[in-house]
């Protein structure tokens, strides 16, 4: 009997690479480079511009929110120191001690004639 021979793969020439080779590659590493960022940059401009219109919608109603509590709570703080002046009142009374009397609103100074300049 004969005896087989293995067959080999052929051997593979390997290409030398060139310089311009390389140089080629990185301009189209350069271009897809650009491409991509053009593309992102437009889809960036519109988002974020989005998002700064709901960032200001937010902060416009948080305002709005933050208003109504704060008015809500002066309210409250002036009606329970009102109710706490009239309870007390009594007990001051038998103290001795007066109530402090509600502060009256100052006038307000009249501003100076203005002088007109002589014709």
């Amino acid at each position: 009997m004969a005896s087989k021979s293995k067959s080999r793969p052929a051997a593979r020439r390997s290409t030398p690479f060139q310089p311009q080779d390389l140089i080629l590659a990185g301009i189209g590493a350069v271009s897809l480079g650009r491409k991509k960022a053009r593309t992102l940059y437009a889809k960036a401009g519109p988002a974020a511009r989005l998002a700064v219109a709901y960032a200001k919608d937010a902060q416009d109603q948080g305002r709005l929110v933050a208003d109504e509590a704060k008015s809500k709570v002066i309210s409250f703080a002036a009606k329970a120191q009102a109710d706490a002046q009239k309870k007390l009142a009594p007990v001051l009374a038998k103290l001795g001690i007066q109530a402090p009397k509600a502060a009256k609103p100052r006038a307000r100074k009249k501003a100076p004639a203005r002088r007109r300049k002589a014709a």
